[in-house]
């Protein structure tokens, strides 16, 4: 069965960036570990990454057998300028203006999603993948994401991108400012993928990588 790029992506993002490194710093500082940090970075990609569904033609394109255009040609081809304002998982929100250009063709399955996004957090509360660390992020002003999801009709799938911007964050009594800047790129076939990550974010360098195995 071929898996979806998105779906590869966001896996990806949480085991790669969620899993666990040396801390960087020790308890009561106002600085985050290593892992907090990664944590922080896998649920900016799972917002940047989940918002791509929120338009009809973003959908088609990450699956074109979920989502289908009434009357549509087999290659649909889309330029979309969208906002988007949506409820953090533990309270807050985000703002998300984006724009998505590429195509999807419902015969073959192959698509071309390309996404710039303006991303805004405000007291946007999350957490990582364990439960155990609990964070609320503001922009300071804002957070800009640029990737593109691509899978050709062999199922051969491809994405890269980069993040950047700043974000004010709490956790518990501890706050802070958190610069970002990394990117990240992915291989696979659809059912198979080599996912890697490296940059910065949060003043903790991260270079990881991982292969993921259906």
């Amino acid at each position: 069965m071929r898996r979806n790029p998105v779906g590869i992506l966001a896996v990806a993002a949480t085991l790669t960036l969620g899993a666990c490194g040396e801390d960087s710093t020790g308890p009561g500082t106002d600085d985050l570990t290593e892992d907090e940090a990664a944590q922080v970075a896998a649920f900016l990609m799972g917002q940047a990454v989940g918002a791509t569904g929120v338009t009809p033609a973003a959908q088609a394109a990450a699956d074109p057998q979920v989502t289908r255009l009434p009357l549509a040609l087999a290659r649909v081809d889309f330029d979309e300028d969208v906002t988007v304002s949506a409820q953090c998982p533990l309270g807050g929100s985000i703002q998300m203006q984006q724009t998505v250009t590429g195509f999807t063709d419902d015969e073959t399955g192959a698509f071309e999603l390309n996404v710039a996004q303006t991303q805004v957090y405000d007291s946007c509360a999350g957490e990582g993948e364990s439960g155990a660390f609990a964070f609320t992020l503001d922009s300071a002003p804002d957070v800009m994401a640029a990737f593109s999801i691509a899978q050709d009709a062999a199922g051969l799938a491809s994405a890269s991108g980069a993040m950047v911007g700043a974000l004010d964050w709490t956790a518990g009594d501890r706050s802070g400012r958190c610069e970002i800047d990394f990117q990240f790129s992915l291989d696979g076939d659809g059912e198979n993928a080599d996912f890697n990550a490296s940059g910065t974010i949060c003043g903790v360098a991260l270079s990881r990588t991982l292969s993921i195995t259906s």
